[in-house]
């Protein structure tokens, strides 16, 4: 058991209330998957990759975009998943839709270009018309074609639609029309995110990143902690380490790395903000430490019980204020430092 999980398990007065999430401590076991060597053939076969294909990537809920990057009525993104392209677009009417990113003509790829608005999509092959719910505009010179002779059958060459859903402030499709709802998909985790408030968070920029290598070597190496040694030493520093628990839930799978801020929110949680680091400092320090408390009021009651527990056990005790130059933080202190911040 990882050491500041340890303490987490074992700080006294842990907090009764319920919460919507199951806690993720005490560690779950990991199921028995075996210990035999994987076959190579699944990073880079063919066969293996149509396997997944078939199984994973048209079976499962795959993040798009921020519902913010479809701003507008008319607003509108192409997203590419394996050979497949997918329009996504707000219409006129405003409802988010999703559909395969094809000319109901030839096959063609019907829009080409990333993002931005429009009320019509024009296949560049020969000019048939979408609107951006989906349903067909226009056919060029209808009477070219025997079939539609009684007219042009709209309804049947509309845009076939794929399912979309939100979550978090993230709009997610998935081609399989008989796949479990999104939220249920994501299961406990989810609801474990949902403290996150995802949808409240503002995207800031866009990263890609390509490798010649099988996705699965990113998501591996994601799922373990037995490179940070080599590769992120730093980890190791602020982190727990190499004994960190790794879940499986569903068709889930996630890495919970501790670290000593996480015990911030338990005390916070147990005992009240104003006094997590009161409690922080009884069980960490020892009577010997110096203790630099930083406040730039010097009002923060959170820091002033802090500065009285420390005292309390013959700590000494440093201080760093601002504006108020009579502020009381600066008068517990054995030595006190203030800055003139008007």
């Amino acid at each position: 058991m990882a050491k500041i999980e340890k303490d987490f398990l074992e700080r006294k007065n842990p907090t009764k209330r319920d919460f919507k999430a199951k806690p993720f401590m005490p560690r779950k076991p990991i199921p028995d998957l075996g210990h035999d060597k994987l076959d190579g053939e699944r990073f880079y076969t063919q066969d293996f990759m149509q396997k997944e294909w078939d199984s994973i990537w048209t079976k499962t809920w795959q993040l798009v975009c921020r519902e913010a990057d479809l701003k507008y009525e008319g607003s509108f993104i192409t997203h590419e998943i394996g050979k497949e392209s997918f329009l996504i677009v707000k219409g006129n009417d405003g409802k988010v839709r999703a559909f395969y990113n094809v000319c109901q003509h030839r096959g063609n790829k019907l829009c080409q270009i990333e993002e931005g608005e429009l009320d019509i999509f024009s296949c560049p092959f020969h000019g048939w018309k979408w609107n951006n719910d989906g349903s067909l505009n226009s056919v060029f010179a209808p009477e070219l074609y025997k079939q539609f002779e009684n007219g042009v059958p709209a309804e049947e060459l509309g845009l076939p639609e794929v399912k979309i859903d939100s979550w978090g402030g993230w709009l997610w499709l998935n081609m399989d029309d008989k796949s479990i709802p999104l939220k249920e998909w994501l299961g406990e985790y989810g609801e474990h995110l949902e403290s996150y408030n995802f949808e409240k968070w503002e995207l800031i920029d866009y990263q890609t990143f390509e490798w010649n290598g099988n996705w699965k070597h990113a998501v591996d190496a994601f799922n373990e902690s037995y490179h940070f040694t080599a590769l992120h030493p730093d980890m190791i520093e602020f982190g727990e380490g190499h004994d960190v628990p790794i879940e499986l839930s569903g068709p889930h799978s996630r890495m919970i790395n501790f670290n000593e801020s996480d015990l911030i929110t338990c005390l916070a949680n147990d005992y009240g903000y104003e006094n997590w680091m009161a409690k922080a400092l009884e069980i960490y320090s020892d009577p010997k430490d110096i203790i630099i408390l930083i406040s730039s009021s010097g009002k923060s009651k959170n820091v002033l019980n802090a500065a009285e527990f420390s005292k309390s056990i013959g700590q000494k005790v440093v201080t760093f204020t601002g504006f108020d130059n009579d502020n009381p933080l600066k008068k517990t202190g054995d030595l006190n430092f203030w800055v003139d911040s008007y």
